[in-house]
């Protein structure tokens, strides 16, 4: 579990922090995604066939609880932030809690 003062100076930096919790053992605190992160990650993606924007953006959004040995091994956990962190940018709806 993260500190309170650390996730201050989170929403003090990024806005909104959220937390999710893909699986019982696995809390992942993250900001959203910007139009301008958006922007690069697509751009990256079409000049970079080996580019994964799933992967790319889990990794610039998530602040604390990312593993990539964790996530690789469990092939869905990428997906699933990844979906989270869509959600709370605007891009589709599911339910998460805000910090």
């Amino acid at each position: 579990m993260v500190e309170q003062t650390q996730i201050d100076k989170w929403k003090k930096e990024h806005g909104k922090v959220y937390v999710a919790r893909p699986a019982s053992d696995i809390e992942v605190y993250y900001r959203t995604l910007t139009r301008e992160d958006y922007i690069n990650i697509m751009q990256e993606s079409q000049t970079s066939l080996n580019m994964d924007p799933e992967l790319k953006t889990v990794q610039l959004c998530v602040l604390h609880g990312f593993d990539i040995d964790s996530f690789t091994k469990r092939g869905g956990l990428t997906t699933v932030i990844y979906e989270d962190i869509m959600v709370k940018s605007g891009f589709v709806v599911i339910e998460s809690e805000e910090l």
